[in-house]
């Protein structure tokens, strides 16, 4: 998984504090799979469903890297969210 791969080189190589946070809530499987990758790599996931939430959870991080099938792949700069 790429997204995981970023977050992993963002976090240990560089000493940013990442998480990932899933916004698809239908994909059957999806949040397990992210949650076990996020526990592999010491990385907080996140589930989120709406703007206000997603707020909320990337105050006081250096990079968010959102996982929807729309979003695979894109690392979005907190400036964009804030």
């Amino acid at each position: 998984m790429t997204i995981a791969k970023i977050a992993g080189h963002a976090a240990i190589r560089m000493k940013k504090k990442v998480a990932l946070i899933s916004t698809d809530t239908a994909r059957i499987g999806g949040h397990q799979q992210l949650a076990r990758l996020g526990e592999l790599l010491g990385i907080p996931k996140y589930t989120c469903a709406d703007v206000s939430t997603l707020k909320d959870l990337v105050a006081g991080l250096d990079l968010v890297i959102p996982t929807a099938d729309e979003l695979a792949g894109f690392v979005v700069p907190l400036e964009t969210l804030i």
